[in-house]
């Protein structure tokens, strides 16, 4: 157990004076929260849904030009003209700010919902019809968790706002480490969570721990978890692909191409929704060009739709180069080598033991919904590295760093020290 965590004693007063409702339910129970009394969160909330609003309307005021008269003279009897294709700007714009309009609504208004059914436990973020869910599988559970708001953090004044505010998680087994605690809810007072903590735990036959106050600098600079593992040796994730075979000289590591859509990481599917889009558009740009005949104030538009094209299809292919890739891991001795083939020819890379100062997994520059994309690194004793495989899964990449690092006799003394 992490030494900023500390077991949390036995639950203390009754459930008959818990701040909440219990609602039973056919499958388990509901844990209803009443709304938070945080400072200042309603102008917070209500100054995220103004921003996203002011967004959407920029846009609709920018692309105006672009499809207005069209729309209008569709309205007024026309025939379609290829402006209209214009109103993909404000379509987008307004599917990317619903999401932030919601979670504006839910910060200014919202409650907390907790459901525990026989398969899972979910958070539920609620203000009447407008719903934000995050659920767990209940046999994955490990511990219940009381996590101390941002205004208890150590070094906070004591004025500080938010003050005696606590978060619920749970955390659960999962192959990345950075998915492994979930939160259930945000910003209750501290002894609605204590007890509400108590009370989940009870029911799940679950352990309960605190986590001690830290300051903000003590959490941002304290290692994340998996970011470089160096060559410490795991066991082989059991969905990991790779085959590993010991050789008279040391190992050979065999990986298949991961496809399209698992190698790509989600680019894959987002380049086919994308192409789909404008596959639309064009046809719908195609048959009224049809009708009326192309004119030269027809070049911009046109050239707005060649630019999604483009985009469209460098999505494709980067997913594709992802998902054929397919690499191969060689250490005979004290040297390295390691072959990758996608598209086109195949890259080979080598090294020395003497030239490597460590191997690990590490963050590759990209980022996927805000987390990291990690890949195997490879860091030379004179400084810079060389990073492979960012298609691969975390958990697999920490394992082939470990195995590489042994091979190659590297020491655990290089790992990092989590």
């Amino acid at each position: 157990m992490p030494p900023s965590i500390r077991d949390l004693g036995q639950p203390t007063g009754g459930a008959g004076d818990a701040p909440w409702r219990v609602v039973m339910m056919t499958r388990g129970v509901r844990y209803v929260l009443p709304p938070r009394r945080v400072p200042h969160q309603r102008p917070i909330g209500l100054g995220i849904v103004g921003v996203c609003l002011a967004i959407l309307a920029g846009a609709v005021l920018i692309s105006r030009g672009l499809w207005w008269a069209s729309l209008t003279g569709l309205l007024g009897g026309g025939a379609p003209n290829p402006g209209l294709a214009m109103l993909l700007i404000p379509a987008v714009a307004a599917l990317l700010m619903a999401r932030g309009v919601r979670f504006g609504v839910l910060v200014a208004f919202g409650h907390s919902e907790i459901e525990i059914s026989t398969r899972r436990v979910a958070g539920v973020h609620r203000f009447g019809p407008i719903r934000r869910r995050r659920s767990v599988r209940a046999d994955t559970i490990e511990r219940v968790i009381v996590e101390p708001g941002l205004g208890d953090r150590a070094g906070k004044p004591e004025d500080a706002p938010g003050r005696g505010l606590a978060n619920l998680i749970v955390e659960r087994v999962h192959a990345d480490e950075d998915e492994r605690k979930v939160a259930l809810t945000h910003a209750y007072p501290r002894a609605t969570i204590d007890a509400l903590a108590a009370a989940i735990g009870e029911r799940l036959s679950l352990p309960v721990a605190v986590e001690e106050p830290q300051s903000l600098r003590e959490r941002l600079d304290r290692p994340r978890a998996g970011g470089d593992p160096g060559a410490r040796r795991v066991p082989r994730p059991r969905r990991a692909t790779g085959e590993l075979v010991e050789t008279a000289e040391g190992i050979s590591v065999t990986l298949p191409p991961m496809g399209f859509f698992r190698g790509s990481k989600g680019l894959g599917s987002f380049s086919l929704l994308w192409l789909g889009f404008v596959t639309i558009f064009s046809t719908f740009w195609g048959v009224s060009m049809a009708g009326k005949g192309a004119s030269a104030v027809d070049i911009f538009p046109l050239l707005i739709v060649g630019v999604f094209w483009l985009v469209g299809f460098g999505m494709f292919y980067g997913a594709a180069r992802s998902g054929r890739r397919r690499g191969l891991i060689d250490v005979s001795g004290r040297d390295l080598v390691i072959t990758r083939q996608s598209i086109g020819k195949p890259r080979v890379d080598g090294w020395n033991a003497a030239e490597i100062d460590r191997v690990a997994a590490g963050p590759s520059g990209t980022e996927i919904n805000d987390k990291p994309v990690l890949e195997l690194q490879v860091h030379l004793a004179g400084g810079g590295k060389r990073g492979f495989f960012p298609e691969r899964r975390d958990d697999e990449l920490r394992w082939l760093a470990g195995e590489i690092g042994h091979a190659l006799g590297l020491g655990a003394d290089r790992s990092d020290p989590e």
